[in-house]
């Protein structure tokens, strides 16, 4: 049996880009003469906590989790009752709020022939409103090919959201099918992952390629083109798209 523990005790909330922006969530759905201004809110100090315990029972691996404390997605408040009329259109202020969630969870996995086959159910529950639970479904395989590894994750959301589920940014890609490709070559490494929201039909396609410059540097280039309808999670960042180039260093 293997445990597993991971505490932070301060908030590490995702770092969203500012609404209205080119790579902020939101993008295609603001009309035009709308104008969302941000005001400055601090998330809470506490930050989370989970503990993981794994075991081998015969063939199967499985395992289950709890997690507790604050979390590092926003929700977004917009206070509509405080807009103001400008001359260049309405202008609707906008406060990023964190809110406390437990989750709970189970996995099983095993070897089928070449496979490894995983699946895992969790329950996400908050006394927000706004929040609401959730019941995560997924399941994925994974092959090895060679120095290359397939893997497809499947997953799901059983309970829709209180609120339109854009606003809740990680849920709004559910229910979505990840396929992903990485494989090791002479030179370095390249990985493609093909993402679809398979509500919306929208999706994201990233491809990066790492060339080994010394046995510790490495040159990486990479690029992402989310598409598809701004009603889903990928496609709320059409305008996203961008490449990116990096040099790293490992030891």
């Amino acid at each position: 049996m293997r445990y597993e523990a991971v505490g932070s005790p301060v908030t590490t909330p995702w770092r969203l880009p500012v609404l209205g922006s080119r790579t902020a969530p939101l993008n295609g759905e603001i009309p035009g003469n709308v104008t969302l201004q941000e005001r400055d809110s601090s998330p809470p100090v506490p930050g989370f906590g989970a503990i993981r315990v794994l075991a081998t029972l015969d063939q199967w691996d499985v395992g289950g989790w709890v997690r507790a404390g604050i979390r590092p997605a926003p929700l977004l408040e917009f206070q509509v009752d405080q807009a103001l009329e400008t001359v260049d259109g309405l202008v609707i202020p906008v406060e990023r709020r964190y809110v406390e969630e437990e989750g709970v969870g189970i996995e099983l996995s095993r070897v089928v022939g070449s496979w490894v086959i995983r699946g895992e159910v969790a329950g996400l529950f908050s006394r927000d409103r706004e929040l609401g639970n959730a019941v995560i479904g997924a399941l994925s395989a994974e092959k090895g090919f060679g120095d290359g590894t397939l893997l497809m994750t499947l997953a799901g959301n059983a309970i829709d959201p209180p609120v339109d589920e854009i606003l809740l940014f990680d849920r709004a890609i559910l229910p979505a099918l990840i396929t992903a490709w990485t494989r090791t070559e002479e030179w370095g490494e390249w990985k493609a992952v093909w993402s679809v929201g398979l509500k919306h039909g929208d999706g994201l396609v990233k491809a990066e390629i790492s060339y080994n410059l010394t046995d510790v540097w490495k040159l990486t280039v990479g690029g992402e083109a989310p598409y598809g309808s701004g009603q889903g999670g990928f496609g709320a960042l059409d305008a996203a798209r961008r490449l990116h180039m990096a040099v790293r260093r490992s030891w």
